[in-house]
């Protein structure tokens, strides 16, 4: 199969980052402070539609990494919640939700969080509320 171009990703991508934001908007009581949010994101995330990634701001750049980061998240829930009752749909939303981490990754880089979890190790419950005590 020939490698997908970042900008076929993105047209792939932007239905599912707005379908995302627009179920985490119905999450929330109506004109709550957090289905505003979830509801502007998607308003912005739709501006970009027909558009490709090199003729971005960089402010829609923004917009575009997160497009990425929320059509991956809603792939990857749809390939574990499918699990075995439909092998082919979470093996495409699988492969979906690697690809635009990919194309994230590749494009912008590691978020913070990501930079943060490589550098922190486990601890155990009990030392947690052990430092939790302490402070």
């Amino acid at each position: 199969m020939p490698r997908l171009s970042d900008d076929t990703l993105f047209k792939r991508a932007l239905p599912l980052a707005i379908a995302d934001r627009m179920a985490l908007a119905d999450a929330y009581p109506r004109e709550s402070e957090h289905w505003a949010a979830a509801r502007a994101q998607a308003a912005e995330m739709e501006k970009l539609k027909g558009r490709k990634l090199g003729e971005l701001s960089d402010e829609e750049q923004q917009v575009a990494y997160s497009v990425f980061d929320f059509a991956a998240i809603w792939e990857a829930e749809l390939a574990r919640s499918m699990g075995n009752s439909d092998r082919a749909v979470s093996d495409y939303s699988a492969r979906n939700a690697r690809m635009f981490t990919e194309v994230r990754l590749r494009r912008w880089g590691k978020s913070e969080f990501e930079r943060m979890l490589e550098n922190s190790k486990p601890i155990s419950l009990e030392e947690l509320l052990k430092r939790t005590k302490q402070t």
